[in-house]
Parts: C-alpha cells; structure tokens; sequence
C-alpha cells in the first residue's frame, strides 16, 4: 500500500471509531473496512510469490543453458585443438618427406591433411595457413 492509501484506512478506522465506539458495531464496522484491504494485500502477496516462483525456475534453466553452452565449447575447442595437434604432425613429416624427396609420403600427408580440414566443421578450423605449405594444395 503507498502512503497516502495507508493514511486514508486509517483516518477510516478513526472515524469509525468515534462514530461507533458507543454501539454493538464497532468490531463489524471496522471488519468490513478491513477486509478488502487485507484481501487486496494477500492478492497481491500471492501474485508476487508466483513472480518470484517463475523468476527462480527461469533462472534456474538459463543456468543451466549457459552450463550446457559451456561445456560444448569447451568440448569444440578440445576438438579443435586436437584437430590442430594433428595437423601440426603431419606437416613435420611432410617437412621431412620434402627433405628426402619422399613423394609417396608427401602425397600421404596432403591427403591426410585435406581429409582433417574437410572433417572439421568451419567453426572449428581454428589453424592458419602455415608457411612451407600451400594451402591451395591441401587435399590435393
């Protein structure tokens, strides 16, 4: 209730009171004043406990969404970086493949490395274009 209601009930039950402090009506008078207002307030009460209900069940579950998004990034990044782990080996045997002129195992490794780079989704490819390799050649 905002001030001045509060001031109005009880300039209400002042009157009341003089008006009907001599007669059987008083506690009937002053009941009948009151109870709007109390219901009023028990209303509203029960409608912000719901809104409080509400606010912590949504707020649990946006919790729990962003535990959720958490976790699948830190599960991509994993991914990622085993993807760029693996690439990193396979361009230091294709480094020495080229340093021995191996082709068999040059075209192995440029294989292998178009294969990881179709694998991984866009989102994923967290490697540059490295020196000493030409990326227009990767899955050759």
């Amino acid at each position: 209730m905002k001030d001045h209601e509060i001031a109005k009930l009880v300039n209400d039950l002042h009157d009341i009171a003089v008006r009907f402090h001599d007669d059987g009506y008083l506690r009937e008078k002053i009941h009948h004043r009151l109870v709007p207002e109390i219901e009023q307030l028990r209303t509203l009460l029960s409608d912000r406990q719901k809104l409080n209900q509400d606010l912590e069940k949504s707020n649990t579950g946006l919790a729990e969404e962003i535990a959720r998004l958490r976790d699948s990034r830190i599960r991509l990044t994993k991914i990622a970086f085993g993807y760029r782990k693996e690439f990193l080996q396979f361009r230091k045997r294709l480094e020495l493949a080229h340093a021995i002129r191996n082709d068999a195992e040059h075209k192995t490794v440029m294989e292998r490395i178009g294969e990881l780079m179709r694998a991984a989704p866009v989102q994923q490819r967290v490697w540059q274009p490295l020196d000493g390799i030409d990326s227009q050649h990767v899955g050759e």
